[in-house]
């Protein structure tokens, strides 16, 4: 059972393109986001809100209504900033440096010349303090 649902779990190499396809779309989300709540939120104001919160004495205009969801767009920009924005890059980076990152391949080629150079530096000093 845990072995087939590791199976499931495995992540497949698609190639570029479909991440492509995905950072553009995650890219145009924000755009796609600003113009729907720009179309919705009068919308909802007109049919819904506006009649409910009468009905229960609050008496707001649209422009406080507009300045109260902007308020909450503020406060949810704050929590995600300060919790979901360190879980974003910790995955991220956990992602990137597994999956065929060339970087890592040329960090490690860079680390194992630094242990050579290292390598080579003491034997020089002890060799250097042995003649003296």
């Amino acid at each position: 059972m845990v072995l087939r649902l590791r199976n499931i779990l495995k992540q497949k190499k698609t190639g570029h393109g479909w991440g492509a396809f995905i950072q553009l779309i995650s890219q145009l989300s924000p755009v796609i986001w600003a113009v729907n709540i720009a179309l919705l939120a009068p919308t909802a104001w007109e049919t819904v809100f506006r009649d409910w919160l009468y009905e229960h004495g609050l008496y707001l205009s649209f422009t406080h209504f507009m300045l109260m969801l902007v308020a909450l767009f503020g406060v949810t920009m704050v929590v995600l900033y300060k919790l979901g924005l360190p879980s974003f890059f910790s995955f991220f980076n956990s992602q990137f440096w597994q999956h065929d990152n060339p970087m890592a391949k040329k960090m490690e080629d860079i680390s194992k010349g630094i242990k050579g150079l290292e390598d080579r530096m003491d034997k020089l000093e002890k060799t250097i303090k042995g003649t003296e």
